[in-house]
C-alpha cells in the first residue's frame, strides 16, 4: 500500500499542546485505510470522483487541522483508496478525527471548488477499538434536503434538519487500521 510518513510530532501536536503529551509517547503508529460505499452522485454525465481529507483536532483545540488526503479516484460511488493515513496512536489521549469527502470536478487544491459529499467524526481510538479494526460509519451532511444519520456499531441516533428529505444519503464511510 503507498503510504505516507506520518508527520514529525511536532507537526501533529502544537507547541500549546505539548504539555498535555509530556507524559504520553507515541505508543504505536497506525495507518488507516479508508474507503466510501453508496455515495452520492454529483456529475451529471459520469459518476462522482471522490476524495477523502482527513482532519485532526489537538488536545483541548476546538480547531481542525488537515492531516492529509487521499487520491481522487475517477468515476465511482464505491472507492477503496489506495492513499493512506499514518498516524501515532497515543493510548491514553483522545485523538478526534474528522473525515470529509469530496467530488472533485477540476484541478484545484481549494476544497472549496469541488462538491461536499458528506463527513464524519470520530476517534482514534473508535478505530483501534471496533472489533477487526474496522469502523463503519454514516457520512452526515450539513445543507437543505438532506437527512443527516450518525451511526456506529448497533447505535443509531437519525437528525433530521428542518426542511430535509429523507433522502438517498445512505453513503458510509469505512476505515481500517494496521499497526
Amino acid at each position: 500500500m503507498a503510504a505516507s510518513a506520518p508527520p514529525a510530532y511536532h507537526d501533529v501536536v502544537s507547541p500549546g499542546e505539548a504539555s498535555s503529551f509530556r507524559s504520553s509517547v507515541p505508543a504505536t503508529q497506525v495507518e488507516l485505510h479508508v474507503s466510501c460505499r453508496n455515495l452520492a452522485d454529483m456529475d451529471v454525465f459520469s459518476k462522482s470522483d471522490p476524495m477523502v481529507v482527513m482532519y485532526t483536532q489537538g488536545m483541548g483545540s476546538k480547531e481542525w487541522r488537515e492531516f492529509g488526503r487521499t487520491e481522487h479516484i475517477m468515476n465511482t460511488l464505491n472507492p477503496d483508496f489506495v492513499k493512506t493515513f499514518v498516524i501515532h496512536y497515543f493510548f491514553e489521549e483522545m485523538q478526534k478525527l474528522r473525515f470529509e469527502v469530496y467530488d472533485i470536478d477540476k484541478n484545484s487544491a481549494k476544497l472549496s471548488d469541488h462538491d461536499f459529499l458528506g463527513a464524519t467524526e470520530c476517534t482514534l481510538g473508535s478505530i483501534v477499538g471496533e472489533f477487526g479494526g474496522r469502523l463503519q460509519k454514516q457520512l452526515m451532511c450539513w445543507g437543505n434536503n438532506v437527512s443527516t444519520v450518525l451511526r456506529q456499531s448497533s447505535t443509531t441516533a437519525t437528525y433530521s434538519p428542518s426542511n430535509s428529505i429523507a433522502a438517498e444519503i445512505a453513503a458510509k464511510i469505512e476505515f481500517s487500521y494496521d499497526n
